[in-house]
C-alpha cells in the first residue's frame, strides 16, 4: 500500500502536509530490504529457510518468541540459505524480520 500520495499536487504547502503525513507512518520494513521468517523450531532443533536477499551482509531482530527458546543463528549462513536455531527446552513459534546492513 502506497505511503504517499504526491502525485498531481502542485500547492507546497500540500506536498508538505503529505509528505508529513506519510513519513509518519513508515515503519521498519519500508525504511530496509527485508524479509520475514516465521514459523515454528523444535526444541533444540533448526530451520533452514531461503536467503531471500542473497548476500551474506545482513542481520535479523526476533521479533516475536512464544515458548522457551532463545533463537539465534544457526550454522547455515550464507547468500542462498540462513538458518536459526532454539537454544530451550520447548518449541518456539517465532517471526523474525532479516534485513540488509
Amino acid at each position: 500500500m502506497a505511503k504517499f500520495n504526491i502525485e498531481g499536487l502542485k500547492e507546497m504547502g500540500r506536498l508538505v502536509k503529505e509528505l508529513a503525513v506519510g513519513l509518519r507512518n513508515l515503519d521498519f520494513t519500508n525504511n530496509f530490504t527485508t524479509f520475514i521468517v516465521s514459523g515454528t523450531i523444535s526444541s533444540s532443533g533448526t530451520i533452514l529457510v531461503r536467503n531471500k536477499l542473497n548476500s551474506t551482509n545482513i542481520r535479523y531482530i526476533v521479533t516475536s518468541n512464544d515458548g522457551d527458546g532463545t533463537i539465534n543463528k544457526g550454522s547455515t549462513w550464507d547468500a542462498n540459505y540462513i538458518s536459526f536455531k532454539n537454544n530451550g527446552s520447548i518449541e518456539a513459534d517465532i517471526e523474525i524480520i532479516v534485513f540488509k546492513k
